[in-house]
């Protein structure tokens, strides 16, 4: 009876040990699956690049920390909707109102990026000259309103001005669109602008993104990771009653899709609308004239939020004159950014982008239910 009683203690010892060595190593999968899903912004494909983009972080195989940058004025007209080409492609975009109840992008591109086809490109205002001139840009566009081109006039090192009306080599009209959508241009373009130029901007810092780079030493994960909640389904934005943003998740990319009014926004190509990382600036803005023209205040400090990953950050903005701006958490630190995924010249990785929407104080973002 006793060596009975001893197997079975040694039996039920045994399926004891397998039971728990079987629990702990699906904790550990599941603890590992976690953390490739939070790793997903820093694609497979980054990891083998030894530089990162300075607008969104993406990895590149040779520094372009000093080439310049490329900020097209681009319209967001209803009737220029199903014309609206290279936004897929940009790194950064802008999106602000203009008058008319309608907004404008400002689409930030680095030199070599190889986009065939850019547009329609649009007018100049104020606000969006003071965020190029944060990236000492070649600035894109096509005439201003009377304060934007003063300024261009007045502070002329604040950027590079490629105004179409003095620059038209750089610039075509599709004669087959209606004006005033049919202005495009494109990568060939303003690299000849550039080289003619004589090529090399002012240096200029870039926000930090999380670590890629095989040869960093120090790891940084993306701040919405570490302090931020879940928007597993992503955001609306009603900019107003005829025009509402929503921003969709996908888990799988780990990217937002973007709506408006309900359809899946896409560019002349056919290429939807994708965001690796959103932000929300609220800021004062202001109707100033009979026109409907804004006056949007870039300088001081606000509330923002930061949307990647299917998570949010609240934090803040802030700009001094002449400077950058910046985010960071309600601790004060500086936001990390996730990394856009590593692209090829033809652009089929794109949807890396930072959406910096631009929001009147009243207005409330909220999450898709």
């Amino acid at each position: 009876m006793k060596k009975t009683n001893d197997k079975l203690v040694v039996t039920i010892s045994l399926t004891l040990i397998l039971v728990c060595s079987a629990i702990l190593g699906l904790i550990l999968f599941w603890d590992q699956v976690t953390k490739d899903a939070e790793n997903k912004a820093a694609t497979t494909a980054n990891q083998f690049y030894l530089y990162q983009n300075n607008l969104n972080g993406a990895g590149e195989d040779v520094s372009t920390a000093n080439d310049p940058v490329i900020a097209v004025m681009v319209d967001n007209h209803v009737d220029a909707r199903p014309l609206q080409a290279g936004i897929a492609e940009a790194r950064v975009v802008y999106e602000a109102p203009v008058e008319g109840n309608f907004t404008r992008y400002m689409a930030l591109f680095s030199m070599d990026d190889a986009s065939e086809l850019v547009g329609p490109v649009r007018s100049a205002r104020p606000y969006f000259i003071d965020w190029a001139s944060e990236y000492s840009a070649f600035y894109l566009h096509s005439g201003g309103s009377p304060a934007a081109l003063d300024m261009l006039k007045n502070n002329p090192a604040s950027v590079y001005d490629v105004n179409e009306f003095w620059n038209g080599l750089y610039f075509w009209r599709d004669l087959k669109i209606n004006a005033p959508h049919n202005l495009f241009t494109n990568a060939e373009n303003w690299q000849s602008l550039v080289a003619e130029a004589d090529g090399v901007a002012p240096a200029w810092r870039g926000w930090q993104f999380e670590t890629i780079r095989a040869v960093d030493s120090a790891v940084r994960r993306p701040s919405v990771l570490v302090s931020s909640y879940a928007v597993p389904n992503g955001i609306i934005i009603p900019y107003n009653k005829n025009y509402e943003i929503v921003w969709q998740y996908d888990a799988t990319s780990s990217l937002f899709r973007r709506l408006i009014n309900g359809e899946r926004e896409r560019d002349a190509s056919g290429q939807e609308i994708m965001a690796s990382t959103i932000i929300i600036q609220r800021t004062n803005i202001k109707t100033i004239d009979s026109e409907g023209r804004k006056k949007v205040t870039t300088v001081g400090e606000g509330e923002a939020s930061v949307i990647s990953l299917g998570r949010k950050l609240d934090g803040r903005w802030q700009k001094s004159a002449g400077g950058r701006t910046f985010f960071y958490n309600n601790g004060g630190e500086e936001v990390i950014f996730a990394a856009g995924p590593a692209r090829n010249a033809s652009h089929s990785d794109a949807g890396g982008t930072i959406w910096i929407e631009v929001v009147p104080l009243e207005l409330v973002v909220k999450a898709v239910e």
